[in-house]
């Protein structure tokens, strides 16, 4: 009787066979996955929404051309753009369309313009002025303790002056009574904060004082 011949055994062949399976799985793309019925929508990437957004573009609204170049940045209300010029001249541009709404001359001033309670407020040197943000005309001026060395605060009719003496001056803004004086011991040069009935200044040597609006 003939006895049936044994296959020879070849584990290095099924090793092979399995490594070729693993490698082709890899390679070939995978299904994408399918999130069960009634289960919530996968957030998207929001590198992937970003990328399908449309770009932005930005359109010029209106060129107003100036008399004279600012010596001063620009104020800002509801109504108007508030720009004074190297020729002592301050003039208000409409935010609609550009156009001059008006324009009053005024004296060299030492920072930007601050708005509020339909006032326009200028710094001057050792001065504060207030005009009609209207009409520009001059509503009150008042002089301060030393030079204005700060930016002029406006905080719901609050008006605050600081100079280099290191004197603050709350004033009201729509007259110009002087409120208070508190004496900080340091000039201040930064523009100072209000919250939660207090101003903060940052004095030059190295201190922040919270001082009450009303005292």
């Amino acid at each position: 009787m003939k006895l049936a011949r044994r296959a020879p055994r070849i584990p290095g062949l099924i090793v092979l066979v399995v490594l070729l399976s693993a490698l082709t799985a890899l390679a070939s793309p995978q299904a994408p996955h399918v999130a069960p019925a009634g289960s919530p929508p996968r957030p998207e990437d929001p590198k992937k929404a970003a990328l399908r957004a449309p770009a932005l573009s930005m359109v010029v609204s209106w060129t107003a051309t100036l008399p004279a170049p600012p010596s001063a940045g620009v104020g800002i209300d509801a109504v108007n753009a508030y720009v004074p010029l190297r020729t002592s001249e301050l003039v208000a541009l409409a935010l609609k369309d550009g156009t001059v709404a008006w324009s009053a001359p005024i004296a060299e001033i030492v920072s930007p313009p601050v708005t509020g309670d339909g006032l326009v407020f200028l710094a001057h040197a050792r001065q504060v002025e207030a005009l009609d943000a209207a009409t520009g005309a001059p509503r009150w001026r008042v002089a301060i303790d030393g030079a204005v060395s700060a930016p002029l605060l406006w905080q719901n009719g609050w008006l605050l002056a600081v100079g280099d003496s290191g004197a603050a001056t709350m004033l009201r803004a729509t007259t110009g009574e002087v409120l208070w004086k508190q004496a900080l011991g340091s000039a201040v040069r930064v523009l100072p904060a209000a919250a939660d009935r207090h101003v903060y200044v940052a004095t030059e040597d190295a201190r922040v004082v919270a001082l009450a609006l009303e005292s």
